[in-house]
């Protein structure tokens, strides 16, 4: 099925695939947020992974789902491996904050620490030459 989905929207063509995404960039945060991250560069993602991280650490806010995307930025910023490791450990160095701040009673944000920010943090580190 995804790969019927993917050959019609192929087919739509890029200019009405951008007007659609744009409709959707001013009506839902989320999508804003994955259409920036698409269009910036390696070092502007790294920078938005960075602010992002430190905003969750000093907000007395509760913690929405960002935290997936949050990982993605730092994917898709990240030049050097070592770097990514660096970048990785900080987000770990912020689990308490996070945690205490929200709500993970169906795991969704155990699962990012657990396994998306894991396997990122193995996929750098397996990149480093030491």
């Amino acid at each position: 099925m995804t790969h019927l989905k993917r050959t019609q929207l192929i087919e739509l063509g890029a200019e009405q695939l951008a007007g659609t995404l744009l409709e959707l960039y001013d009506m839902y945060p989320a999508v804003a947020d994955v259409v920036e991250q698409l269009l910036a560069t390696p070092d502007e993602n790294i920078k938005r992974y960075k602010t992002k991280l430190a905003n969750l650490k000093r907000s007395r806010r509760f913690i929405p789902w960002q935290l997936q995307q949050l990982l993605v930025n730092l994917e898709r910023g990240v030049k050097e491996p070592c770097t990514g490791v660096e970048l990785v450990g900080r987000f770990f160095e912020a689990d308490a904050s996070i945690f205490n701040r929200c709500d993970d009673s169906n795991g969704s944000v155990g699962h990012v620490f657990s396994f998306s920010a894991t396997d990122l943090f193995v996929s750098f580190a397996s990149r480093c030459a030491y």
